[in-house]
Order: C-alpha cells, then structure tokens, then sequence
C-alpha cells in the first residue's frame, strides 16, 4: 500500500509545465495579405494559411520558409514576430503564386507582395501580428495541479478511512 502511495505522490508532484501551439495572426492595413502561422512549444512554424483573395497557400499546397524573427531564430526572450521574414510558394496546382513578407524593424523597411492571379506590391506599411497570449488564456499551471490534487483526494480518501477502518480484508 505504501508503495502504491509512493508512486502516486511522485506522479503528482512531477508534473510538467504544459504548453499548447500558438495561433499567430497578421493582416496588414494597405495590401491584401491576412493570414495566420502556428507555432509550436519550441516557437518554430508547423502549419499557415495566407491569402491575398483569389489565391490561399496552406501545408497542403505550398511550401514555406517563416522566420518569426527577422535574421535567423528566436531567443528565449524575443518576442515572435517584432520583426518577421516569410517566404510562401506554391506548388501543384497553385504554383506560381508567392505571398513575401518581410519586416526589420523600420516601417520604410517593410515589403509585403504577392505574385500570380491577386498580385500586389506594398512597401513602407508593415502588417500587425496578433499575440495569441491576449486572445486565449490558459489556466496556470498551479491550478490545474490544486484541481488534480482535489480530485485525486475526492476519489481515495473515502477508500482510505475504509482501509483504515476495517484493515485489509474490508470486513469489520
């Protein structure tokens, strides 16, 4: 019983911290590009989909290069996406159309353009990515622990006082 115990209570107090992908948004105020990247626990792109109006790019019809950080990858404390760099071709059907968007920190800097059927070229009015922080919260970790330790303590204290109460036969 005590081992049984034992190995509860170890499970129970190493509990990892969890962390879910983040939903990154961006449209831009003079052109027609709007999109979103999601970024997993590491912060490097698993999936997109952009779209300059006739034409949309996603994992299943392109290919991408997205650097949530203009020159090269995140550092622990870099906010994604300050300063961005994004590279989307298609391909199979959609080859042809390229959605580049690029920004280094200086507005005159920026560059959003698309090539194919929803062509456009725009320069100096950097597009907004939306922090997923702001847009869905999720419970700290503390409690989601206190919520495993009430739950767990609902289920085996009654079994406990019984054990207690009348040993390991459960006959009084």
């Amino acid at each position: 019983m005590r081992t049984v115990l034992s190995i509860i209570l170890l499970v129970l107090t190493s509990a990892a911290v969890a962390r879910a992908d983040t939903l990154w948004t961006y449209s831009a105020p003079a052109d027609p590009l709007t999109g979103s990247v999601t970024l997993d626990a590491s912060r490097a792109p698993v999936a997109w989909t952009f779209t300059d109006g006739p034409v949309t790019l996603t994992p299943q019809n392109s290919v991408a290069d997205i650097l949530p950080h203009f020159g090269g990858g995140l550092l622990p404390g870099d906010q994604p996406f300050a300063t961005w760099y994004l590279l989307i071709q298609g391909s199979g059907a959609d080859v042809g159309a390229e959605f580049i968007s690029y920004f280094s920190g200086s507005p005159s800097d920026n560059v959003d353009f698309a090539t194919g059927p929803g062509a456009f070229y725009e320069q100096g009015h950097p597009g907004a990515w939306t922090d997923p922080l702001l847009a869905t919260p999720e419970p700290p970790t503390w409690l989601l622990l206190v919520s495993g330790y009430l739950a767990l303590a609902a289920i085996f204290l009654p079994l406990l006082g019984r054990l207690l109460r009348f040993g390991m036969t459960g006959k009084p």
